[in-house]
């Protein structure tokens, strides 16, 4: 079972993993922040930085997945067909 995942999260992207990796570490730091910390109404540093480190998490696990999604498109080996519901055309 490990082996398989690993062959699976092997097969994507760099910048998709990096972006999960960072997502992670983000959402760990928030979960902690949260679970740690005392609600108060004055504005917090760590949450900010927590917030933001999972943002960039995200935005690069999307910019992973769609510049991967881009070099297999261009690939020889993709061909253009027609969408049969959406009906867009080869063209496009």
């Amino acid at each position: 079972m490990l082996r398989a995942v690993r062959t699976e999260v092997g097969s994507w992207p760099a910048l998709m993993r990096l972006g999960l990796a960072v997502f992670a570490v983000g959402g760990l730091a928030d979960v902690l922040y949260h679970v740690l910390t005392v609600p108060s109404d004055a504005p917090a540093p760590g949450a900010f930085w927590a917030h933001l480190v999972t943002l960039v998490g995200m935005v690069l696990t999307m910019l992973g997945i769609l510049t991967a999604r881009g070099w297999k498109r261009n690939s020889s080996k993709s061909q253009a067909t027609d969408h049969p519901v959406l009906k867009i055309s080869r063209e496009v």
